[in-house]
C-alpha cells in the first residue's frame, strides 16, 4: 500500500501543471479609440462585445470569434476582433499551444459629447493655434483701410480631421459691405483645434474682431504727410486756414488805407 501511494504521488508530480494564461499587454486607450466604430462614434453610442480566442505561440491570440455584441450592427464586435491583435499573454508551455481558450469582454465608451442648443451632439474642441496680430493686420480689408475703421465678423465652421476648419460660413458682419466677412473666411485657414474623435464631427462659432492696423492710425509723422484720406483732409484744413488768414489780413490792410485817407 505504501509503495502504491508513493508511486501514485510520483505520478502526480510528473503530471503537467495546468496552464493559466495571464496578461502581459492590453490595448492602450489610444488603440481602443482608434478601433472605435465610426458609425457608433457618429451617433455617440457606446457598446460592448465579447470575443473568445485561443492562446497561441508567443502569447498571441488566434482563432478569435465574437460571442456577444451589443448593440448589434454598429461594429463593436469587429472592433474587438481588431483589438485582439494588440493583446499579449504569458506563452503556453510546449505541447499546450492553442489548447487554452480565453474569453475577453470589451466595453467601448463613446467620446464625451456636449449638447448644443439645437440638440445636436458634438465634442468640445480646444484651440491649438489662432491667428497672430500680424496675420490679422495682413487680412485687414482694403475697403476698410480707405475709411480707417475697425469691424468684426462671426463664422460657423466644422472641425474636421487634423483639427482644421472646413465649410465655414459668415453668420454676422459689422459693418456690412467692407469685406470683414471675406477676411474672416481667409483667416479660418490659419486656425487649428483639437481633432475630433474617430467618427465624430464638431462645429464651432468664431467671433473675429479687426482693429485698425497701427500703420493706418496716424498719417502724419516726422513732419511729413503720409498718403491717404487723413493726410489729404489735414492738408485741406491747413490750406483753408491759410486762405482765411490771408483774407483777414487783406481786409485789415484795406482798413488801414481808408484811415490814412
Amino acid at each position: 500500500m505504501i509503495e502504491n501511494e508513493q508511486g501514485a504521488a510520483a505520478g502526480a508530480k510528473a503530471a503537467p501543471t495546468a496552464y493559466k494564461p495571464d496578461w502581459l499587454r492590453k490595448p492602450t486607450g489610444q488603440e481602443v479609440a482608434a478601433f472605435f466604430p465610426k458609425e457608433a462614434g457618429r451617433r455617440g453610442v457606446s457598446g460592448t462585445a465579447t470575443i473568445a480566442c485561443k492562446v497561441v505561440a508567443e502569447g498571441r491570440l488566434g482563432d478569435c470569434e465574437v460571442t456577444k455584441e451589443r448593440p448589434a450592427g454598429l461594429g463593436f464586435g469587429e472592433a474587438a476582433l481588431g483589438l485582439s491583435k494588440t493583446f499579449r499573454m504569458t506563452p503556453p508551455p510546449p505541447g499546450q499551444i492553442g489548447e487554452q481558450s480565453v474569453s475577453i469582454p470589451f466595453t467601448f465608451q463613446a467620446p464625451r459629447m456636449a449638447t448644443a442648443q439645437d440638440g445636436a451632439s458634438r465634442y468640445k474642441p480646444q484651440w491649438l493655434r489662432r491667428p497672430t496680430e500680424d496675420e490679422l493686420n495682413a487680412y485687414y480689408p482694403e475697403k476698410a483701410q480707405d475709411r480707417e475703421i475697425g469691424g468684426s465678423a462671426r463664422l460657423t465652421c466644422k472641425v474636421v480631421e487634423g483639427g482644421q476648419l472646413s465649410g465655414c460660413m459668415v453668420t454676422e458682419e459689422t459693418p456690412v459691405g467692407l469685406g470683414f466677412g471675406e477676411a474672416a473666411l481667409k483667416l479660418s485657414k490659419i486656425f487649428r483645434m483639437t481633432p475630433p474623435p474617430p467618427g465624430a464631427t464638431g462645429e464651432v462659432t468664431i467671433p473675429i474682431t479687426f482693429s485698425v492696423p497701427p500703420s493706418l492710425e496716424s498719417r502724419f509723422f516726422d513732419g511729413e504727410w503720409r498718403e491717404g484720406p487723413a493726410g489729404v483732409a489735414a492738408v485741406v484744413v491747413v490750406s483753408l486756414a491759410l486762405i482765411l488768414g490771408g483774407l483777414v489780413l487783406a481786409r485789415a490792410l484795406r482798413g488801414d488805407r481808408r484811415v490814412d485817407l
